[in-house]
């Protein structure tokens, strides 16, 4: 098991990573292995927050090197931006770079830092006085300030450590320089350096004696074993930009200086030194050229300022300490400097180049052996600086069958051994992906899917019951036979997929409602009907193979080793008014712009980069593409047509009619033009009309890209007509936005109905229904997705399903309080409608499971009594208590109070959210620890017990607290503490309703901005603030 482990964990992994020693511009400049969920990070678009972080393992890695001496190492599918011929940029592969090829350098945009430093109270020296005086003498900096960091950069220049202090060198002609470092040194350590004149040589030492000092330098990261083994401290990297730059003072006028031809330069014996320099100094706004020189018959490194602006934000940002360079630099004009370099190759990239960015050319790829490597996930911009490197980042979504794999304890002949069967598979890909993106949080990237006539098929329907498995989406693969022996109350047969023998038989119906039942508890399993998608344009190449397995979100059947380019159509924007105001379709528009998207998603396959060769083949040999559809709730609204219509039916299948009709007939003229796709001969459609595409249409999941085109996600009614928009900005605040649906917005002015009023309560209920002065016809139109039946959703997903050759991607949303049998009746309605398969997810699902679990099943049995004093004290097979019903800033809160005989409180279960979610698992944590504490052995009562558990939680912040005055809860600890306290009569309990104070709370707690509206959708999960997904 360990070996296929490490062999699902090796597939796993995605390529496109950098080493751990990478230079990154979060925080000051960090280590890319040292970069954590949450921190801001610099990108080309200002800066953005890291959503994820992914420790990929050993790797193969590649060194790319450049006339400036830039350079970064990375893996061969890792991309950089570069500049392509007709001057642009692109992102290029580190396999596809070639010598002479220009990167783009990113120059400036120094985010964030800190000052900290660790609070250290050394020993006091032997005989040293402790008088006031001496005592305050003994105080040590405790914040990294510009003077400090000038002092620091003093010393690596050319400076050396003793036992008895630090030293530091200054030439003659600088003399100057000694009052300013004294005057440093009373400032930072409330003592004067000794000077001395070095015997031999024309300069002066100055130290700061005191072995406190050395010790202290040495226990922040400030050392250096010689001058050939100096580097720029982390404390350094780390802080600030003014601090950065008092730090490159200090060491610019100790081993740099302005050369007679006006070139501003430093000169070291350190490689480590000269390249983190170069990294900091272009992150500081200060290009410049490395390279080796010859220093005293030794090798060393000279960096030297290559660009007129790079002068500029030196002598503004930097500049030099001592009087004579200060005046040399003065004396420099930049336009006569600057290092003639070879002539960027289009006038394109020359204007670029002078202004946003740094270019710099490949000289050389070399492998660079192995070694552990990183990447970053930054949601919206996917790319980050790197080493002052443009670099980008990606990922993706993969389907696994396990319905070949052998049942459980099925005897493996080879080895006289048992098999584990396909669950415990699924759990070790789980697990593999949990590996692989250690540190990170990207989840749900995993569909996986088993034949409903495997002999395991009932221990895979209830696998995610417990919550351990939290990297995959599952769904059934139900046959015709099933269906039909569900139809009419039959067993079916179970098939053994290793010697295709019947194992057993097992009735649908039981099948079908243990389904059910796991769905509507978790949301898990979906199904599919893999019969029909292998009879549908779905399989376009059935002699090739049939269809196992769908992409994590369901829309999208592929062979092995098949992908598919998806794009989608923001059908609102082909609304166009006449002369009388009324809306309607442009459908000519809508022709041109299909035919384009044929065009360009069947171009994406050529330019598109695939991990491996047998990927390449297949899709090329294929050609998928999937073009479909978003903002088709902004289209109804625009339209006046409610979703719940039979109006909207017809509109749907009249629409995705036309953009099939138009988009094969688009893929057969490129078919003529360059050709149809390989596999055509074997296709379903080689006796017709050849085509470029296999495959045209698919409905996507668009919870990323709607955002982005601000408009409603795919075929999915809005989740909410507005909501609060947070961004956590760098210093630490947030920037808070209500956001109301633009096409509600612009339809309530347009109709007469709009007020500022209106709109608040609106964004305080995410809902419109009730509201006085709203017209009944816009309550009926502007629904939303809890405020519309099961069925109109399943209705509308077979209505696309109809006219789309793969899978509609579409999530049937129930609200808390449908039944197993509204579950079922879905099911079987998208089975009787067309349908490709079906998910639901009811709004806060197995919401009781822990109630449950606690007090029910659990309760059947009597534990048995311990033979030894038990330090918990047993719980008793039955307990009666009272549940207390709370809003809280995330949501409506169930909190459970049992008691004993005795009417002492035993233990309290809370329920929040749906179970497996974030928010949930933080409720039942509370609620355990309350629990503990409450049946461990303890002097006081368990009153008083209770009472400290209050005092604790009480007042306890959060972001959005909720209610006022008396009845203003700032969290949910803090909603737990009132209920307690009510329990407990010490305060009265809320006068009026108990029923919620009208806001609609969605969703679960996003890892992105901390707002609870996390919601599954389209087969994913998006925030609905922040736009962060697990798509």
């Amino acid at each position: 098991m360990e070996e296929i482990f490490d062999s699902v964990k090796a597939a796993a992994i995605i390529h496109k990573c950098l080493v751990g020693d990478t230079l990154v511009l979060s925080d000051g400049l960090r280590r890319l292995r040292e970069v954590r969920e949450g921190a801001p990070v610099a990108t080309p678009d200002g800066p953005a927050l890291v959503s994820a972080c992914h420790a990929n393992g050993e790797q193969a890695v590649f060194e790319v090197r450049t006339d400036r001496g830039y350079r970064v190492v990375g893996t061969a599918e890792h991309r950089l931006l570069a500049v392509v011929a007709d001057g642009s940029y692109a992102w290029r592969r580190i396999a596809e770079l070639r010598e002479g090829d220009w990167l783009v350098m990113h120059v400036g945009g120094w985010v964030g830092g800190e000052t900290k430093l660790p609070a250290l109270r050394l020993a006091a020296e032997p005989g040293a006085s402790t008088t006031p005086s001496a005592a305050r003498a003994d105080e040590l900096p405790r914040e990294l300030t510009p003077d400090l960091a000038e002092l620091i950069g003093l010393w690596v220049g050319d400076g050396a450590t003793r036992r008895d202090g630090i030293r530091l060198t200054v030439d003659r002609d600088s003399e100057d320089l000694i009052p300013h470092i004294e005057a440093l040194s009373l400032r930072l350590f409330g003592k004067r350096p000794t000077v001395s004149k070095r015997p031999g040589a024309d300069a002066y030492e100055v130290a700061l004696l005191g072995r406190r000092i050395t010790e202290w330098f040495s226990a922040i990261g400030v050392t250096k074993a010689s001058a050939r083994t100096a580097r720029v401290p982390s404390v350094i990297l780390r802080s600030p930009e003014d601090v950065a730059c008092a730090f490159v003072r200090g060491l610019f006028t100790a081993a740099g200086g302005v050369r007679d031809d006006g070139h501003v330069t430093v000169t070291t014996g350190s490689p480590w030194l000269a390249e983190e320099l170069q990294v900091m100094l272009l992150a500081l706004g200060v290009p410049t050229h490395r390279g080796e020189v010859a220093a005293n018959g030794s090798r060393g490194w000279e960096l030297s300022i290559c660009t007129t602006d790079g002068v500029t934000a030196f002598r503004s940002k930097i500049g030099f300490a001592c009087q004579r360079q200060a005046a040399r630099l003065a004396a420099v004009s930049p336009g006569a400097i600057v290092i003639a370099g070879e002539a960027i190759p289009h006038p394109r990239a020359r204007r670029r180049a002078g202004s946003e960015a740094f270019l710099v050319r490949v000289t050389d790829i070399r492998p660079a052996g192995t070694a552990p490597v990183f990447d970053l996930t930054v949601p919206g911009v996917h790319a980050y600086i790197a080493n002052g490197f443009r670099s980008h980042n990606s990922g993706g979504g993969t389907g696994f069958a396990f319905s070949r794999l052998r049942p459980k304890d099925d005897l493996v002949a080879s080895t006289g051994g048992r098999a584990s069967g396909p669950v415990s598979f699924l759990r070790v890909f789980n697990s593999a992906t949990e590996a692989v993106k250690q540190g990170g949080t990207r989840r749900g990237a995993n569909m996986g899917i088993l034949r409903v006539d495997h002999p395991d098929i009932l221990e895979f329907i209830e696998c995610k019951l417990d919550g351990g498995i939290t990297n995959f989406n599952i769904s059934v693969a139900a046959t015709d036979r099933f269906m039909d022996a569900l139809a009419r109350g039959e067993e079916y047969e179970l098939v053994n997929p290793r010697t295709g023998q019947v194992t057993g038989r097992l009735s649908a119906r039981e099948v079908f409602r243990r389904i059910v039942a796991a769905a509507w508890r978790t949301g898990d399993p979906g199904m599919i009907f893999i019969d029909r998608i292998n009879a549908s344009p779905a399989n376009p190449t059935p002699e090739l193979g049939q269809i196992e397995a769908t992409n994590p979100c369901g829309e999208q059947p592929l062979l092995p080793n098949e992908a598919c380019n998806l794009g989608s159509l923001n059908v609102a924007r082909f609304v166009r008014r006449d002369g009388h105001g009324e809306a309607a379709i442009d459908w000519d528009e809508m022709e041109r712009v299909i035919r384009l998207a044929v065009r360009f998603l069947d171009d994406v396959i050529e330019v598109n980069p695939y991990p491996l060769p047998e990927i390449d083949a297949t899709v090329k040999a294929n050609r998928r593409i999937g073009l479909g559809v978003m903002g088709w709730a902004d289209l109804l609204f625009t339209l006046g047509i409610p979703y719940d219509s039979r109006e909207a039916i017809d509109l749907a299948e009249r629409l995705m009619a036309f953009i099939k009709e138009k988009g094969h007939d688009q893929s057969a003229r490129l078919a003529e033009e360059r050709g149809p796709f390989p596999n055509w001969s074997r296709s379903i459609y080689r006796h017709g009309r050849p085509m470029r595409n296999s495959t045209v249409t698919t409905i996507a999941p668009t919870g990323t890209i709607s955002m982005i085109a601000g408009c409603s996600s795919g075929i999915e009614p809005v989740f909410a007509l507005a909501f609060e928009h947070r961004v956590k900005q760098p210093d630490g605040t947030e920037r808070v936005l209500t956001f109301v649906n633009e096409t509600f917005e612009r339809l309530a002015r347009e109709q007469g109905w709009y007020s500022e009023a209106l709109m608040q309560e609106v964004a305080r209920r995410g809902s419109l229904q009730g509201l006085p002065g709203v017209p009944e016809r816009a309550q009926r139109v502007f629904k939303t997705a809890h405020e519309i039946g099961y069925e109109w959703h399943v209705r509308h997903q077979a209505a696309f399903q109809r006219y789309t050759d793969n899978g509609v991607s579409k999530t049937i949303n129930l609200p808390n309080h449908a039944t197993e049998d509204d579950v079922a009746n879905a099911y079987l309605l998208a089975w009787e409608l067309g349908c490709l398969g079906i998910t639901v997810f009811r709004d806060g699902c197995k919401g009781e499971q822990v109630l449950h679990a606690g007090i029910g099943a659990r309760a059947d049995k009597a534990p048995e009594a311990p033979m030894a004093p038990a330090v918990v004290k047993p719980r008793p097979r039955a307990l009666r208590g009272t549940t207390y019903r709370t809003e809280t800033p995330i949501g409506t809160a169930y909190v459970t109070v049992n008691e004993t005989a005795d009417g002492d409180a035993f233990e309290v279960f809370v329920q929040v959210g749906k179970a497996g979610s974030d928010t949930m698992a933080v409720a039942e944590a509370l609620g355990r620890l309350i629990s503990l504490i409450l049946r461990l052995p303890s002097p006081l009562s368990a009153r008083r017990r209770l009472e400290e558990v209050i005092s604790q939680l009480s007042r306890i912040g959060g972001g959005q607290p909720t209610g006022f005055g008396s009845a203003r809860i700032l969290s949910l600890p803090d909603a737990i503490a009132r209920i307690l306290a009510e329990h407990l009569g010490e305060v009265k309990p809320p006068t009026g309703s108990a029923g919620p104070d009208g806001r609609v709370r969605i969703g679960d707690l996003c890892k992105e901005c901390g707002q609870a509206t996390f919601v599954y959708e389209e087969g994913c999960k998006k925030c609905l603030s922040c736009g962060f997904n697990e798509c």
